[in-house]
């Protein structure tokens, strides 16, 4: 299949069972119709990737390669238009190599029981990013224990847990997120106390000094109002030491004065 497709495609020859049928997004609104049939497609990609050796997923978003495969699809629209009419062909061309040579199987087994090979076989399988998931569907399918309907309910489902595992993995990363904001709040708030301590222990310090000084200031002052005051209180004992004593044994308790003393006294 791979060597003819590739013949056709580069006589520049249309070859197709059941041809692809689209819309163009260039200047005319025709309908575009591929010339290769579903499994044409797949085959082609596969090909025209630079990887194509690879035993890995091959790398979808590539954009020469994205360029390369609308040149060969005769496709006119824009890159982002080729993936939304492509992607079945693109998700299935680039699968791990395991992935995809069951796949292959698959549809020529199709073909040759007289199934239709299209785009509908593996329409839920865009977008399943556990690749884990892949192959053990597609080997189930190969071996006819699930038919197309149950391969794409189970990439169905696939994808609404991934959705989920998205959500969560979102939720727990703006939790760390914030988780990591309040440690760097944290860290600054204790900084910026650890200042205020330094700056409160240097006020109390300087408080101590002052005190100090004033303390020393009061023991310099005391003993110079002490001298003052011992000098004041020798001073008055000494001017009351100084009076002349009178001895009362001398005066006469019952002594007066005679009237007429008194009053020769007052003529005078």
């Amino acid at each position: 299949m791979r060597a003819n497709t590739l013949h056709f495609y580069l006589a520049g020859e249309p070859f197709s069972s059941t041809p692809a049928v689209g819309k163009s997004g260039r200047a005319n609104k025709k309908k575009y119709v591929c010339p290769y049939s579903f499994s044409e497609q797949v085959d082609m990609l596969r090909n025209l990737h630079p990887d194509s050796e690879s035993f890995e997923d091959l790398m979808t978003k590539d954009k020469g390669w994205r360029v390369r495969c609308m040149r060969a699809m005769g496709f006119e629209g824009t890159l982002t238009e080729f993936g939304g009419f492509f992607k079945e062909a693109i998700t299935v061309s680039c699968l791990k190599t395991q992935s995809y040579i069951v796949a292959v199987k698959i549809m020529k087994d199709r073909a040759i029981s007289g199934q239709k090979v299209n785009r509908n076989c593996f329409a839920s399988l865009p977008g399943v990013q556990e690749k884990e998931r892949i192959f053990p569907i597609l080997q189930r399918w190969a071996l006819g224990q699930i038919d197309r309907k149950g391969a794409n309910k189970e990439w169905e489902e696939t994808k609404k847990t991934q959705v989920k595992s998205q959500t969560a993995r979102a939720s727990n990363e703006q939790l760390r997120k914030r988780n990591q904001t309040l440690e760097q709040e944290n860290s600054r708030l204790k900084n910026q106390l650890e200042l205020l301590r330094k700056e409160l222990d240097s006020a109390l310090n300087k408080r101590k000094e002052d005190v100090f000084e004033f303390e020393t200031l009061d023991q310099d002052i005391v003993p110079q109002i002490t001298t003052k005051k011992r000098r004041a209180a020798y001073k008055v004992s000494f001017e009351m030491s100084s009076e002349p004593e009178t001895d009362d044994s001398l005066i006469d308790p019952h002594w007066k004065p005679s009237p007429k003393n008194s009053s020769s006294s007052m003529d005078c």
